[in-house]
């Protein structure tokens, strides 16, 4: 099936970022796919593409169709291509040490997260009745998403006592977690947006590769390929700049549709991107 002259553009479109506003039948997935593959065939190197989406089903598509187009070149096994946990995960793998994390750290799910919080209340002599595990954990998850640290979790603005005692239970949670060598799936996006802050940081004068291994993350990539861009929350927002430092950088969405709101999603990251990225092109697919 050939490309609309939209979707063409969107796939050949070289030099400056680019924004492309995509409703649902619009063919966005093929132009991501295309794009990508194109790239590939330019002998742009594998390892040097990102493509990020929100779930394993959609990465997992967009990785097969990708190396069905590429399955003449080798390598197309070496693209970058994951949600944003999973690609915070690998990140942190690999250098998570300068933030804490083994290469063999355990990921808490909710079952583990609630476990911990309930040994947190108790040691504090916090009433479940009147802050219950799973609120606590809801407040940290609405700071991470907006990138803030437990300790500025009054920028929250949440009624007293609930603020300070959620403030007080988040801090001694994280130690906790932190010292069982675990991250939980908020920590995977504030550790990495930490670690790639950090990159290259160190002493003046310092050689940064030796300084800071992580600093070769930020000169990584040449291209970056956001799909769901509209249901992007501050953090992942904040990653995604952090990664394409260097990259070209497209980003993929429907303005008209965020359906992540419980997650942080902000629908100004996609309405302000051309304001954020000077020089961008926009494209809308119809």
């Amino acid at each position: 099936m050939q490309l609309n002259p939209e979707q063409q553009a969107a796939v050949d479109h070289r030099g400056s970022p680019l924004l492309v506003l995509a409703g649902a039948g619009t063919g966005k997935t093929r132009v991501i796919t295309h794009r990508v593959a194109k790239l590939l065939e330019q002998g742009v190197p594998a390892w040097r593409i990102l493509a990020v989406t929100f779930t394993n089903k959609a990465a997992g598509e967009m990785r097969e169709r990708i190396h069905q187009m590429c399955s003449d070149i080798p390598e197309a096994d070496r693209l970058w291509v994951g949600t944003f946990h999973s690609i915070c995960a690998r990140i942190l793998r690999r250098y998570g040490e300068a933030v804490g994390l083994s290469r063999n750290f355990v990921i808490y799910d909710t079952d583990d997260q609630t476990r911990i919080m309930k040994r947190v209340l108790k040691e504090l002599n916090i009433d479940d009745r009147q802050l219950s595990p799973r609120a606590v954990l809801s407040h940290l998850d609405r700071a991470k998403n907006r990138g803030l640290p437990i300790s500025r979790l009054e920028q929250l603005h949440l009624d007293e006592p609930v603020g300070s005692l959620s403030k007080k239970a988040g801090l001694r949670y994280e130690k906790l977690v932190r010292a069982a060598d675990a991250a939980d799936f908020g920590d995977l996006l504030v550790l990495a947006v930490e670690l790639l802050a950090n990159a290259g940081q160190g002493a003046p004068g310092a050689q940064l590769a030796d300084l800071d291994p992580a600093i070769g993350l930020k000169r990584r990539f040449l291209h970056v390929v956001v799909d769901e861009y509209q249901d992007t929350n501050p953090v992942q927002a904040r990653l995604i700049e952090l990664l394409s430092e260097r990259a070209q950088l497209v980003v993929v969405g429907d303005d008209d549709q965020a359906i992540y709101g419980w997650r942080g999603a902000d629908v100004a990251q996609i309405l302000d991107f051309p304001k954020h990225h000077p020089g961008c092109e926009l494209i809308r697919l119809e």
